[in-house]
């Protein structure tokens, strides 16, 4: 009985013994290492324009990061990731999440745009509904001179200016293209560029021409052919 309370005792003394061990061990262990400023990933992001976005005006997001080795945009890499740019057209609301990651380490910045409705832009005057022929126009110092109606088969074209840039009509099998000038005033359609004027109810194409021997502009005039717009 006596030499049990000894074994007892000593293995307590040895429990005692090791667990103040593995306390002085733990104490000693070095702390996580802290990482240097310098080493830390940045990000910089900037964007043109500023303020609420014209529907379909291009919006240019540009960043710089340092100490980086990848660079997302709302989840998606993006290279090269020390420098660089995005140009997109925006037709909605749009939140962009950035991320600059170097391993476990990340700076992050958000940006949110807000985009007008599409009769804030020609690109949207001209993009939202479809369109067709409604009259010929000769005009002289922007006077009406000459008026005509279309035929029937130019009555029955349709023309779908789609916002990725296609131009589509409903007698033509091959697809066109069309754009906007930077300021708004010109429109080129499969290489050819008129000058032009877009409001919620015409489109107005301007071609140069002569009435009784003077400087005259011919004009095609057209109409919203569908309330259903062209993008659903």
């Amino acid at each position: 009985m006596k030499i049990q309370r000894k074994n007892l005792a000593f293995l307590a003394l040895m429990l005692v013994f090791m667990l103040g061990a593995l306390l002085t061990q733990s104490c000693d262990k070095d702390p996580l290492p802290v990482v240097p400023e310098e080493l830390k990933p940045t990000l910089e992001v900037s964007t043109t324009p500023q303020g609420v976005l014209p529907y379909g005006k291009e919006f240019i997001l540009r960043w710089k990061t340092t100490n980086a080795n990848t660079f997302k945009i709302n989840g998606i890499s993006q290279y090269p990731v020390s420098e660089g740019l995005i140009a997109l057209r925006l037709f909605k609301d749009t939140i962009f999440e950035m991320q600059a990651i170097n391993v476990f380490l990340s700076a992050k910045a958000d940006k949110e745009v807000h985009v007008g409705d599409w009769t804030t832009s020609e690109f949207g005057l001209v993009s939202y509904y479809p369109w067709k022929i409604k009259e010929y126009r000769i005009a002289k110092d922007e006077v009406i001179v000459y008026r005509e109606d279309p035929t029937i088969e130019e009555k029955s074209r349709r023309f779908y200016y789609h916002k990725n840039g296609d131009l589509i009509t409903n007698y033509l099998a091959t697809p066109g293209k069309w754009s906007i000038s930077d300021d708004g005033k010109y429109i080129t359609r499969d290489g050819q560029t008129k000058r032009f004027k877009v409001t919620g109810t015409e489109l107005i194409l301007y071609q140069e021409t002569t009435w009784n021997g003077q400087p005259a502009y011919a004009l095609t005039v057209l109409e919203h052919a569908s309330t259903t717009p062209t993008d659903k």
